[in-house]
């Protein structure tokens, strides 16, 4: 049993004891408020359970976003205010390569400098687009955000590969990255 539900039942056994032993008095106002200690009890009962389940379901759906979305390189590109580019092949299986940069305004950077130039990996989910076997947009996360193990951190970097880095720092280089955040620009032309 994890520490906030033990906590909450322990909560919930204190009210309804207290409440069980104040309608049972002779006093008039002890059995009023018994009675409204009972009724909390009955009723945090449920609402206990139901953030309980909220929290967990949260959990595992963040967890499965960080298992399954695509890893993409990242680069930061200004220390204030924080932004960052992070480039991906917008390829949606049924179609051919097609990359594309998008730039990212964020608070902070756990875990790493946020010093311009700086390179980090990016989990990568993706939304439709207009062009059959092209994703329209992506959104990258620093993978920093699910985790700040330094081992997992460092083997998806090395999973990306220096070529994947390399590849969007030339970009960054060459100024071939959208103006502004929030926004992303494709590499190839469309009918490349």
């Amino acid at each position: 049993m994890t520490q906030f539900r033990r906590v909450s039942l322990i909560g919930m056994l204190t009210l309804g004891v207290v409440g069980y032993l104040l309608v049972t008095s002779s006093i008039a106002v002890g059995r009023f408020f018994g009675v409204l200690m009972l009724m909390g009890a009955f009723v945090a009962a449920p609402v206990t359970a139901l953030l309980t389940w909220a929290l967990s379901l949260a959990r595992k759906k963040t967890a499965e976003f960080f298992e399954n979305a695509l890893l993409t390189p990242a680069v930061v590109i200004s220390s204030q205010p924080l932004e960052f580019v992070s480039l991906a092949n917008m390829n949606t299986g049924l179609g051919r390569d097609r990359h594309a940069i998008k730039r990212v305004k964020i608070d902070v950077l756990p875990e790493y400098s946020s010093d311009v130039g700086t390179q980090f990996p990016c989990v990568s989910t993706f939304d439709s687009g207009e062009v059959p076997g092209i994703w329209g947009d992506f959104d990258p996360v620093p993978l920093s955000f699910g985790t700040g193990e330094p081992d997992i951190l460092k083997s998806r970097a090395e999973k990306i590969g220096a070529e994947g880095f390399a590849v969007l720092r030339a970009c960054v280089k060459k100024g071939v990255i959208p103006d502004e955040a929030g926004k992303l620009i494709f590499l190839d032309p469309p009918d490349a």
